[in-house]
């Protein structure tokens, strides 16, 4: 205990501390009389000293500890309200400050930290010059030269602010990024300049039946020895009319004739069916690209048994790749022999039965192809002869090569700079065109020179905006970016040149085509993907004897059903309470097997009405959350209570004291994540964080790391044996301990399962209006949301709160908004 002069000591020098650094003398005094004695140099309560806590706001972090005092202050969990001592009988007592002492300090805090950030941001606007990203610098470069070639891949990764990768103070421009962009557009030109003739469309027919491999395999008697002496099993079913494989073997999957002479799009077809499907109803085909990584890079069906169905898909394949075929399904007999020692001809479990493939490409629209028009505009191609080198070369030809270069360079300059440009803008490119024709080069040679440097210059590279009011072609650039992470198309370009683009019945025209297109689904993609981190669900593989029925099919199908669900709720303009809870789910086959509802039949994403009890609807119940919030071995209170209190309602939490310690997953099943937690909670500074994160995570606890339901947890350990429906044979996993998935708020309402907390959730829907808000205007602007945009903010939201804070109604506010519409 310390004495009563050292408290008053503490005080007046935490006092004279504060005054030091000019905090508005209201806000100081409420920090003297309310603060101080909990946050001095010896209790350091949560971590925070008061006393050497600096009150310059030009350094980041200290204006991050500033904004977060006075936000756990406006929502009154400061100061805290002191629990009566019971033994020794205190009374229940008021100590909360009188709320007019609490509104003084909001608005003196409150001024002094929004001024500060309007001081710093008026000369140079709010958001600083920004780069593309390189997602933007793929679809940018596709929709001006009209190729579809790979470039991100070329392309560093994006750093990232305020949890986006498109904003604009991580964005930083370096040499080697410089050289990655000369890369890519070199790449991308290729792609579009097709000097050559047509290429020779390639169509493949295939019976299985027909192949040599395939009756190779099926003449060997199974047990047969091969020529190194290995014993060898017949691997193929023969039927009347197709030939049956089985999932993951080893068979010739890869058609071999069914590679790509040229890059492009080809089209594949397929008629299978399953077979002996009595144990497992559905099999999964999987179509691939050869790429060798583990990544699935192509399409998948379901098939029914004895029911032939025509598969057909499109796909993007670099020059060489080949189709891989393979399957999921059940691979062990009802006995539980694998086919492998069985042999296909004994084997009675279940296959996928092919009995003919197409492939046929490159698809092609018109010879020459769109790229070549953009880059050559009307002049003409010619086939010219080669005697020496005995072959025919094409080459673009012109009557007055300079001018007509000028011409095309202007035209792709304006276009890529996405405005107007003057013969000055041009200049430099103009000239190296010239440049490359008086020293003899061709055309073409000299276009592309030219075209290289537009690529990689800072009009093309950055998003140049003036401070102030956007002009017509900023805010269209801004708005593409934004719903379609790609350049502004004819129609807003040819509204920005006519000054309309800022009239709002317009923009709001404009802004729902954009929202109408296909191309929308990048918004949705990118958004989600960073806002909800669904970019991280391949970032842990689930531990196979934990999780068996895991597979990549379903992994694909966690990232469509939540980017299904938020395409919906944008469709039909539903509240953000959806995100907390929902009456539908947008579900496949898959992924309603693994959530238990019945009646979901195919593929195909659709939105499916949820029956009682189902445990599922909104967010936080969707697989793909439950599985960017687990390790993959065992799911964390801890991490997932986070999520829920950062991308939902947005709420940051500060980083773990440097004593606090680790949790380690404990596979074996020896204790439970809540009795570790409630251990790691009798630290004071761990519980000031945890009293609110780890609540929500309880009650998500009914979830298992790929978000399946369960009631026990699962362990390698000593537990019940758990067995195997199809094979017979026990799984290698056990059951452990039950979940425990109650708990209490810090407001002292209780829950005992996920569909009582989401109840609870539900009055918190502007607190989540707020947050998406906060994400919409970062994401759509590339500058984070700081406290002299707070006023705004709520400006969009007491707009659109007779809607319900529709996710519709939201990006209109957000698009018509101030924040939006200038730098």
């Amino acid at each position: 205990m310390k004495s009563g002069l050292f408290s008053v000591i503490i005080l007046i020098f935490a006092s004279t501390a504060l005054a030091a650094g000019a905090l508005p003398r209201p806000a100081q005094t409420f920090i003297d009389a309310r603060c101080a004695e909990c946050h001095d140099p010896d209790t350091k309560k949560g971590g925070l000293d008061l006393h050497a806590l600096s009150t310059d706001l030009n350094d980041p972090p200290t204006e991050v500890k500033w904004t977060y005092i006075f936000d756990r202050v406006r929502r009154g969990e400061m100061p805290p309200h002191k629990k009566k001592d019971v033994e020794k009988k205190e009374p229940e007592k008021t100590d909360r400050p009188p709320p007019e002492e609490v509104a003084s300090f909001i608005a003196s805090l409150g001024g002094y930290l929004s001024d500060h950030d309007a001081a710093r941001r008026a000369q140079t606007g709010r958001v600083p010059w920004r780069r593309l990203n390189r997602v933007e610098y793929e679809k940018t470069l596709h929709e001006l030269l009209a190729v579809d070639v790979p470039l991100t891949p070329l392309l560093p990764e994006d750093g990232a602010a305020f949890g986006f990768d498109n904003v604009s103070e991580a964005l930083r421009l370096s040499s080697t990024q410089i050289e990655s962009y000369m890369l890519a557009a070199d790449t991308a030109l290729d792609a579009a300049i097709q000097l050559g003739p047509k290429p020779e469309i390639r169509k493949v027919h295939i019976s299985l039946l027909d192949r040599p491999n395939v009756q190779q395999v099926l003449a060997k008697p199974t047990g047969s020895l091969t020529k190194d002496g290995s014993r060898f099993s017949q691997m193929f079913r023969a039927l009347p009319d197709a030939v049956v494989v089985y999932p993951n073997g080893p068979w010739e999957s890869i058609i071999r004739e069914m590679s790509a002479p040229v890059a492009g799009r080809y089209r594949f077809r397929m008629s299978a069916y399953s077979y002996h499907a009595a144990n497992c109803p559905t099999v999964v085909a999987k179509v691939m690209l050869t790429d060798f990584t583990h990544n699935f890079v192509g399409a998948s069906f379901d098939l029914l048994p004895d029911k032939p169905r025509i598969l057909e898909c499109t796909l993007d394949f670099p020059q060489g790749r080949l189709i891989y075929l393979n399957s999921i399904g059940c691979d062990y007999s009802p006995d539980g022999t694998h086919y492998e020692l069985l042999g296909a001809d004994k084997y009675a479990g279940t296959g996928m039965a092919i009995q003919w493939l197409e492939f046929d490409g490159p698809l092609l629209e018109s010879w020459p192809p769109p790229s070549m028009h953009r880059v050559f505009g009307d002049l003409p191609i010619k086939a010219i002869e080669k005697p020496k080198r005995r072959e025919i070369a094409y080459e673009v030809v012109s009557e007055d090569p300079a001018p007509d270069a000028d011409k095309l360079i202007a035209s792709f300059a304006e276009r890529a700079f996405r405005r107007p440009v003057t013969e000055k803008d041009t200049a430099p490119y103009t000239q190296l065109a010239h440049d490359a024709l008086t020293k003899g080069g061709t055309l073409e040679s000299a276009l592309r020179r030219a075209y290289k440097a537009i690529l990689v210059s800072p009009q093309f590279l950055f998003l140049q905006e003036t401070p102030g009011k956007l002009d017509d072609h900023a805010l269209a650039s801004r708005l593409a970016y934004f719903l379609w992470s790609d350049m502004p198309d004819d129609e807003l370009l040819k509204l920005a040149a006519e000054g309309k683009l800022h009239d709002p019945a317009t923009l709001r025209a404009q802004t729902e085509r954009l929202l109408a297109s296909p191309k929308a689904h990048a918004f949705t993609q990118n958004f989600c993907g960073q806002w909800l981190n669904l970019r991280s669900i391949a970032a842990t593989t689930p531990d196979r004897s934990l999780y068996p029925e895991f597979d990549d099919i379903l992994q694909l199908a966690m990232v469509d059903e939540t980017e299904a669900f938020f395409d919906e709720m944008l469709r039909a303009d539903l509240g953000v309470s959806t995100f907390i809870d929902s009456d539908f789910a947008m579900l496949n086959r898959r992924l309603a097997e693994h959530y238990n509802i019945p009646g979901v039949v195919g593929e195909q994403i659709r939105k499916v009405q949820l029956p009682a009890n189902s445990h599922r609807g909104g967010l936080l119940t969707q697989a793909s959350i439950l599985k960017v919030t687990a390790n993959g071995t065992l799911s964390s209170p801890v991490v997932r209570g986070n999520w829920v209190m950062k991308r939902l309602l947005g709420r940051e939490t500060p980083p773990p004291p440097a004593d606090a310690g680790a949790i380690e997953p404990d596979t074996r099943g020896a204790t439970t994540i809540r009795e570790q937690l409630a251990k790691h909670r009798r630290n004071t500074s761990c519980n000031a964080c945890h009293q609110y994160m780890d609540p929500p995570g309880f009650a998500l606890e009914s979830y298992d790391v790929i978000g399946g339901w369960r009631e026990t947890y699962r362990t390698l350990g000593k537990g019940p044996a758990v067995p195997d429906p199809l094979t017979h044979r026990n799984k290698d996993y056990r059951l452990g301990a039950p979940v425990d998935p109650t708990g209490e708020l810090t407001d002292g309402r209780t829950f005992t399962n996920i569909d009582e907390l989401k109840k609870l959730l539900l009055d918190q829907k502007e607190a989540v209006a707020r947050n998406l808000v906060n994400n919409l205007v970062t994401y759509s602007t590339g500058a984070g949301v700081t406290f002299s945009d707070r006023k705004q903010v709520q400006e969009i939201l007491d707009r659109a709160k007779a809607k319900g804070y529709g996710l519709r109604t939201l990006v209109h506010e957000v698009v018509h908004s101030a924040l939006f519409q200038s730098k």
